[in-house]
């Protein structure tokens, strides 16, 4: 491994280690099965806590075995105690690291600090992260190594209190000489690998003290270059360079000039080749990231080829995944910062720069005609600045290149603010309104810039440069990339397997709209950050929020906070949405397919969202600060207030559970409650909803639909029996009445044969003889219309067999009228015959 490479604690060590320790733990349980040892005596009591930790004398007669046990565990030990991958490449990295730490300790000078940008500033406070990283990586390896040797240490120690109380019981015995020699083989073998563990121990040790050493310089150029950072921004509104005429009457020399640019050019050239040694785990990611996105969008660019249509979304789609090189590449670019957030400047610059690629390959089909004039000259002017930010770093050069870039960006400002542009046609159609006066913002900001340029105020005016055209080059950027975002999530919804999945194909618009808020809001969220970061008031900006939304107040006992409250509303707001998506997809998806009693689909969806409400609102507590023990207060708390007035709301609230688990009520049922008939629409916690036939929504406490008196209608079946009352004159034959109303009934294919129609002869009514005909239908939802339909057959039938249905007849008897009223009624009959007569034509 070369020099500078970084070595992480996970590198595996050389095979056959865990062996060495399997095969320690085998000989220290072999030396238990030896106990007791020969001519040893058994301790006592009161030497239990020495017996302990002492070990066990071996027997004669394993010996012999025993020692070949022994001189494989420590041939195991001596090759873990060899240097391993780790230490060395530390111990030959070190020198070379400690050099370069040298280096840019000088560069990090105090004196030179000072005259030094924010972005040379930042650079150094990037490189010397950097060096802490890989050091406390060294750091953690040379720990891991050295408490592995000390473990392995520990069964040395082990194998040789064994191995010397066998030396000391073998004195007093007479054995072999062969066995004493053998004894003492054992005892040199495990004092000379020690020796070597010790030598590996102290090498480490050594190398943690070089690591500490160089850690505590590191540690100390970190606090001078954020102490020259914070300096360099408070002294931002001072001059840091003569004024321009003065700085041209200054010779310059061309050698130094061409050897100042060398030594830039070598310093960038250094950062690159040690971010490629540093990063290369994350790079491999970087790439594997856009082979990724390449072979996705290629197999969606095949997909969408047989599209068409006037959809201006779906051709937007059309063109970003025609180009999946530039669609992956732009995508890739835009994580340049969330895979690499310590990359040093010239990274990022050179990542900047490849913007171009992707950009003018995608903008002809994304943006208007009428717009891409201007889009193409503010990538020229952004590739022109991050071109000089790249090769030239001279401060008079510098100085000249600034003001050109300067002077285009403020003439191409001021012709896309003329009365005829693109700009001002489109202004104030929907969002634009913020865009002119943004420009205008930044024409004055380029202004300021050269003003300050010529004052000497560098430092100023290439912040306001970078700013303002960062601000213009992020928005072309985070134009085309909401595009290409769009268009993916439109080929996914629309056009994608996706919509083979029910819940997406019914919620498919919702998802859309939803999709591209949360990518508009994203992008604009990034963009304010990108600028914010330019224009070097990141972190005076974070800070102000942290302390806005940090800020306590007291209420009681109990501290609030905005960001408790944001936290407390944003969770609540995500555990709504998730329990809506999930309701969709149990009710589109997963309860469809599943063999349900009728209404437990609607159960289990409800149960769901109540339940994931209720564990979003217990996150949302605990993320808004809640002390969540003390659920039990605000239980009693609730108790309280249920004993006052909130009787009928959980009365309620127990009533919806009922309805949801005993279901004598379902969606779809119709029911009648209270003069009330109607299908019932929803069942929720604490109301349903009733549909009238008339379309009336009517919402019922679920309360009086548990304790009232409720007719259901299509509780088991949607069967329906059906009444028509009919009356003939005396004098018709009842069988063959019967037979005609049976016969009516069963003409009509709404009416069921089984149970079949049947007739009743009623009774012998005032004015007629009373039947009944009863029949039943399935069609509940329109059982009026077939009894219109039976009740005019029956008519129908009635009439043909001459049959008659009669009205009403009252017999009127007089047995004793007055004289006054006797002439009346007399004179009333007199005038109606004269009447009538002359009607007639006759004469009275």
């Amino acid at each position: 491994m070369k020099a500078g490479s970084v070595i992480t604690p996970s590198e595996k060590l050389p095979r056959g280690h865990g062996c060495a320790l399997a095969l320690t733990l085998c000989f220290l349980l072999s030396l238990g099965h030896t106990m007791p040892a020969w001519g040893q005596e058994t301790p006592d009591a009161a030497d239990t806590t020495q017996a302990d930790t002492t070990s066990a004398a071996i027997r004669a007669t394993q010996i012999a075995r025993t020692a070949e046990d022994a001189t494989a565990v420590l041939l195991q030990i001596r090759s873990i105690s060899e240097p391993s991958s780790v230490v060395l490449t530390i111990d030959s990295s070190l020198d070379a690291f400690s050099q370069s730490l040298q280096q840019l300790r000088q560069r990090s000078d105090t004196g030179r600090l000072v005259g030094m940008s924010l972005r040379a500033i930042d650079d150094l406070n990037v490189q010397w992260h950097n060096r802490e990283v890989q050091l406390t990586r060294w750091r953690q390896a040379l720990e891991a190594r050295s408490n592995e040797l000390d473990t392995t240490r520990d069964s040395l120690e082990s194998i040789r209190a064994a191995w010397e109380v066998t030396a000391e019981s073998a004195a007093g015995q007479e054995l072999a000489p062969a066995t004493i020699e053998t004894i003492q083989s054992v005892l040199d073998h495990v004092s000379d690998v020690d020796g070597t563990l010790g030598e590996r121990r102290q090498k480490i040790l050594t190398l943690l003290s070089q690591v500490s050493q160089e850690g505590s310089i590191v540690a100390q150029a970190q606090v001078d270059v954020a102490a020259a950072y914070g300096s360099a921004r408070r002294r931002i509104l001072t001059p840091d360079s003569p004024a321009l005429w003065r700085g041209l009457r200054s010779p310059t020399d061309s050698l130094s000039l061409i050897q100042h640019l060398r030594d830039s050019w070598q310093q960038k050239t250094t950062g690159l080749r040690e971010f490629g040694r540093t990063q290369q785990q994350q790079i491999i990611t970087y790439i594997a990231l856009f082979l990724g996105l390449l072979i996705g969008l290629v197999g969606l660019r095949r997909s969408s080829r047989r599209w068409g249509g006037d959809d201006a979304a779906l051709q937007a789609s059309v063109h970003i995944l025609s180009r999946p090189v530039s669609t992956a590449f732009l995508l890739t670019l835009a994580s340049t910062r969330l895979f690499f957030p310590l990359a040093p400047t010239v990274v990022l610059n050179v990542a900047q720069v490849f913007w171009i690629v992707p950009l003018l390959r995608l903008i002809p089909g994304v943006l208007d005609p009428s717009m891409r004039l201007s889009a193409y000259t503010t990538i020229a002017i952004w590739e022109f600045f991050q071109v000089a930010d790249l090769l030239v770093d001279q401060p008079l050069a510098m100085r000249g290149v600034l003001l050109l870039i300067c002077a285009l960006a403020l003439a191409g400002l001021a012709v896309l603010l003329k009365p005829n542009s693109w700009l001002r046609q489109h202004y104030p159609v929907k969002w634009w309104w913020a865009v002119v006066p943004t420009a205008r913002l930044g024409l004055l900001l380029l202004g300021v810039s050269i003003l300050a340029n010529v004052l000497g105020f560098v430092r100023l005016s290439w912040i306001l440069t970078e700013g303002v055209l960062t601000a213009g080059a992020a928005a072309l950027g985070m134009v085309v990339l909401v595009k290409a975002i769009d268009g993916i999530a439109v080929v996914l919804l629309k056009k994608g397997p996706a919509r083979r999945l029910p819940s997406i194909g019914y919620s498919s618009g919702i998802l859309s709209r939803r999709i591209a808020g949360i990518v508009h809001t994203g992008a604009l969220a990034l963009w304010f950050f990108v600028v914010l970061t330019a224009f070097e008031i990141i972190d005076p900006v974070v800070n102000a929020i942290v302390l806005v939304f940090g800020r306590e107040w007291a209420l009681g006992s109990w501290q609030i906070s905005l960001g408790d409250i944001l936290a407390f509303v944003l969770t609540l707001w995500l555990a709504i949405w998730i329990s809506r998506a999930i309701r969709v997809v149990l009710r589109e998806d997963v309860l469809p397919k599943m063999d349900l009693p009728r209404g437990v689909p609607t159960t289990i969806s409800a149960l769901v969202h109540y339940l994931v409400l209720i564990v979003g609102f217990l996150f949302a507590a605990g993320a808004a600060g809640f002390d969540l023990s003390s659920i039990t207060l605000l239980a009693g708390a609730f108790g309280v207030g249920i004993g006052f007035g909130l009787q009928n709301i959980v009365n309620n609230f127990i009533s919806g559970l009922i309805l949801m688990f005993e279901r004598p009520i379902q969606i779809g049922d119709t029911i009648e409650v209270d003069g009330l008939i109607g299908e019932v629409r929803q069942i929720g916690i604490r109301a349903s909803t009733v549909r009238t036939f008339e379309c009336a929504e009517v919402i019922v406490p679920n309360g009086d639909l548990i304790s009232g008196r409720v007719v259901n209608w299509t509780l088991s079946d949607k069967l329906r029996r059906v009444e028509v009352p009919v009356g003939v004159k005396y004098g018709t034959d009842p069988e063959r009445v019967l037979e005609i109303l049976v016969a009516a009934a069963k003409q009509q294919h709404d009416v069921l044969e089984n149970p079949e129609p049947y007739a009743l002869f009623v009774e012998f009514g005032d004015s007629s003889l009373n039947f009944v005909l009863r029949f039943w239908t399935s069609n509940f939802d329109f059982w009026r219309r077939v009894m219109s339909d039976v009740t005019v057959a029956v008519n129908a039938e009635l009439a043909k067999a001459g049959i008659e249905i009669p009205f009403p007849q009252r017999d009127l008897h007089l047995k004793t009228v007055e004289e006054p009223a006797a002439q009346a009624l007399k004179d009333k009959a007199t005038t109606k015959k004269v009447t009538e007569r002359r009607l007639r034509g006759r004469p009275g």
